[in-house]
């Protein structure tokens, strides 16, 4: 819902000069949005992690989920100072549309690029662990694979800056994220 709220701000606004000016009227609005994404990418690990122990429970080799969450772990690092360009770089009001430009890209490089890909590494493996062990799989469990592999799509159309692409395997991997967490 924030990403909706804040997407004059985003990639689907194809005009830099038009990002850069939606973020500094509605810097209170885009600064909230991303503290809140960073908080997401916390509980994404914290759910990673919990899973893990169940999974381990269930007969699972714990070096797999542990290589895991720290392979998503990794990927929060990323996140976090991904995050933290979007809420202290673009938000500075002194700033050229160039210097907007630069740290946009920074973002999508941390974010979208880096931190996605090792999210959907780690989830990737431990989706497979649990079709492993039956703890996940049918519809649910297939949804799971489909969702890993949209989201790598991202990181994919992430480095080339292909942007039509990020807005659609993004828009993507929320759309099936959301129902299979849930």
């Amino acid at each position: 819902i924030g990403l909706l709220v804040v997407r004059g701000g985003t990639e689907v606004e194809p005009d830099i000069a038009a990002r850069a000016a939606w973020v500094k009227q509605w810097t209170p609005v885009w600064t909230a949005t991303w503290a809140a994404w960073a908080l997401s990418s916390l509980s994404l690990l914290a759910f990673l992690i919990v899973w893990s122990e169940r999974l381990v429970e269930l007969g699972a080799a714990r070096m797999v989920t542990v290589g895991s969450c720290l392979v998503c772990a990794i990927g929060v690092v990323f996140d976090l100072c991904g995050e933290t360009v979007n809420i202290v770089w673009l938000t500075r009001p002194d700033q050229t549309v160039a210097e907007f430009a630069r740290g946009a890209r920074l973002y999508a490089i941390l974010g979208a690029g880096v931190a996605n890909g090792l999210y959907c590494i780690a989830g990737f493996a431990i989706s497979s662990v649990a079709w492993r062990v039956g703890h996940l799989r049918g519809w649910l469990g297939t949804l799971g694979f489909v969702m890993w592999t949209v989201g790598m799509s991202l990181t994919i159309v992430t480095i080339p800056d292909y942007r039509a692409g990020m807005i659609a395997t993004g828009a993507g991997t929320m759309a099936l994220f959301i129902p299979w967490v849930a």
